[in-house]
């Protein structure tokens, strides 16, 4: 649990710095939050549509609080690629 929230800071500090939560897949400076991000997404996609999900309602307005976008539609073309 501590964990989770140890990503969501270091995800807070990201937005800090570039103004957003969208982390690129490919994001060399840290790629583990990176992966973290994807699996946040997936897991609040999965909450959302009643599936079995290790995410839960605290989490999720936790992220959305933060300005986490979960859906692949509204994320901006330039984050997909990599950033140094």
């Amino acid at each position: 649990e501590a964990s989770w929230w140890d990503k969501l800071k270091e995800l807070q500090e990201y937005k800090e710095e570039f103004g957003d939560c969208m982390v690129p897949h490919r994001y060399a400076p840290n790629q583990q939050l990176s992966t973290w991000v994807q699996q946040q997404k997936r897991q609040i996609r999965f909450l959302r549509e009643g599936k079995s999900s290790h995410m839960n309602e605290k989490r999720a307005r936790a992220l959305e609080k933060l300005g986490f976008v979960y859906t692949s539609a509204c994320q901006k073309n330039e984050k997909t690629d990599t950033l140094a």
